[in-house]
């Protein structure tokens, strides 16, 4: 009886084998796939890193060209309002990383590992590029009314742009940019 039931065991698990070697070649589609998913994702950890770091740096900037403008003798105000903070990551930058992860293609590139240099490079380019874009516009406008308006209009069309770069450009870095100008142009009115 023990040996009937063995029989059948190993009649059962030799058919499922040679299912499952029918379809290696599937299996291999989907490590294509999945090459893919871990480059793209890897990709946007890095851009993530760029991008907070980016941010930081600007207001931080932003608020010593205030004190450095007007001592503190004047009330300070950040470079992000509210609904600037909350909008910047759903309205103003999302759509060219949506676009992208979107499309799901085959990669045959080998998975890229993380490495710690590599996320130090893009905190560096960050420091970098916050401190760089503050002091260059302020060196050329040096108008601090509307400096923050200028700042924040900067980061977000460098960060689409930076994002479009990484990615090979699509129609998709200009929308943030534009409905960041149209945020503006409502505030503009108020005033």
């Amino acid at each position: 009886m023990a040996e009937k039931n063995w029989e059948k065991f190993q009649t059962r698990f030799c058919d499922q084998a040679d299912m499952a070697i029918n379809n290696i070649i599937d299996i291999i589609e989907y490590f294509k796939y999945s090459n893919s998913f871990n480059n793209k994702n890897k990709l946007l950890v890095d851009y993530t890193f760029y991008r907070c770091v980016m941010t930081n740096i600007s207001s931080l900037v932003f608020l010593l060209l205030q004190i450095y403008s007007f001592g503190f003798t004047k009330n300070f105000v950040g470079l992000f309002d509210g609904f600037t903070l909350v909008a910047f990551n759903f309205m103003w930058i999302i759509v060219p990383i949506i676009k992208y992860h979107m499309c799901i293609e085959k990669d045959d590139t080998p998975k890229k590992g993380y490495k710690l240099s590599e996320i130090l490079y893009w905190i560096v380019v960050g420091i970098r590029d916050g401190i760089a874009l503050n002091l260059i516009w302020y060196l050329l406008v040096n108008d601090l009314i509307y400096f923050k308006y200028y700042i924040c209009f900067l980061v977000i069309l460098y960060l689409n742009v930076t994002y479009g770069k990484l990615t090979n450009f699509n129609w998709s870095i200009i929308i943030g940019p534009l409905l960041y100008l149209i945020y503006w142009f409502i505030m503009a009115s108020e005033w």
